[in-house]
């Protein structure tokens, strides 16, 4: 198994083609800039520890199914101190 490093816009331009490489065993090393923060490994089918979990009953299949909470009544307006804070700035 080989490992390569792939910057974020680099996997996002070409994701199915990177996906390919790992598909046929290769380790892919995500890098933000020059700092690695994901590895994309293949999984190996007669594994054990491999988890695979699919949303159960009762979870939201979009954000836009979620409910929102009740709205806040403030005593104060928060706008009114935010233009009070932009206007005291130099």
């Amino acid at each position: 198994m080989t490992t390569n490093a792939v910057r974020i816009a680099a996997l996002k331009a070409k994701f199915s083609e990177y996906l390919r490489r790992v598909r046929r065993g290769e380790s892919l090393i995500v890098m933000d800039r020059d700092r690695p923060v994901a590895q994309l490994v293949p999984i190996d089918n007669h594994r054990d520890d491999a988890l695979i979990v699919t949303p159960g009953a009762g979870t939201y299949a979009r954000m836009g199914d979620m409910p929102l909470p009740d709205c806040v009544q403030l005593s104060e307006d928060p706008v009114r101190y935010l233009l009070e804070d932009r206007e005291s700035e130099p």
